[in-house]
């Protein structure tokens, strides 16, 4: 690539270095564009998401928190933003952003009509 960049260089019709400027334009303009669209773009869009999926926690959400643990939301501490949840076995408090998403019922596993037999036995 290097190489590309120093045979643009050689093949300068000014000898005297005229125009430096606008072919340094040129040359690193579409990789600034590049690098912006590539790198900063997708960065935003993704804040943006996960501010908008930590403002709709709410109490008794299912949640997953990127250590993998599911739990149920059991009180938001807006002002040391912590967030206690409901284990099986007791609670536990994680910080309101570790948590990556909330199980809605579409992502939940649909109850079948042989397990809801036996639970109403």
């Amino acid at each position: 690539m290097l190489h590309a960049f120093i045979l643009f260089a050689a093949d300068d019709p000014k000898p005297d270095g005229g125009g430096g400027i606008l072919s340094m334009l040129m040359l690193f303009g579409p990789l600034i564009l590049l690098f912006y669209f590539l790198m900063i773009l997708p960065a935003r869009r993704e804040k943006k998401q996960r501010e908008a999926l930590l403002g709709q926690l709410k109490k008794n959400d299912k949640v997953i928190t990127n250590a993998g643990i599911i739990g149920v939301v059991h009180t938001i501490d807006e002002k040391d933003e912590e967030v206690t949840l409901k284990l099986d076995e007791g609670r536990m408090k994680v910080l309101r952003s570790s948590i990556v998403r909330i199980l809605s019922l579409k992502d939940q596993p649909k109850e079948t009509e042989s397990t809801a037999i036996k639970a109403t036995k």
